[in-house]
């Protein structure tokens, strides 16, 4: 189950949920008074949960163009046509880890597995996206990536101030 279609099953079953909910609540409520606050506030709710749980959750975006990134993780969907790719930006101020999407290629799955078992083994891994995501249409290429060992300590110099 694709993540739009297991939010969307959440929404339905909040929402049914609530009607329930409001009929045990309507049937033996002995102060009708409220009711008439309840009923739209519940029902409101349980529709308002699909924009809520997208707005939490956020959605991936399409590849950056000339950025580098240290590669997190990845995943691939169900129908294997996007892979999902988890990154944290290498500039001070970017460092929120972020999801970006492309096209499933066998090329790219296998480049990124090996960047996750050297990741796995204590190596960071520098990820640049060597196309521009557009709808993914335009990154089926096999140079969609360009994976790389990151060192951390490049353009970092030691302060010397000439004391031993």
């Amino acid at each position: 189950m694709v993540v739009d279609e297991q939010i969307m099953a959440i929404t339905i079953l909040m929402f049914v949920l609530s009607a329930f909910a409001l009929f045990v609540f309507i049937r033996y409520a002995r102060e009708q008074k409220l009711l008439y606050f309840l009923i739209p506030v519940i029902l409101a709710l349980s529709i308002y949960t699909y924009s809520g749980i997208q707005h939490i959750l956020g959605n991936p975006v399409y590849a950056v163009f000339n950025k580098e990134f240290v590669y997190l993780a990845h995943m691939v969907d169900n129908e294997q046509k996007w892979i999902y790719i988890y990154v944290l930006g290498t500039d001070e101020d970017d460092r929120i880890p972020k999801s970006y999407k492309i096209n499933f290629t066998i090329e790219n799955e296998q480049s990124l597995s090996e960047a996750q078992k050297k990741s796995g083994e204590g190596v960071p891994q520098g990820l640049e996206f060597l196309k521009e995501g557009d709808n993914g249409d335009n990154l089926n290429t096999d140079d969609t990536l360009r994976l790389y060992d990151f060192n951390k300590l490049e353009g970092v110099t030691k302060d010397d101030d000439g004391s031993s």
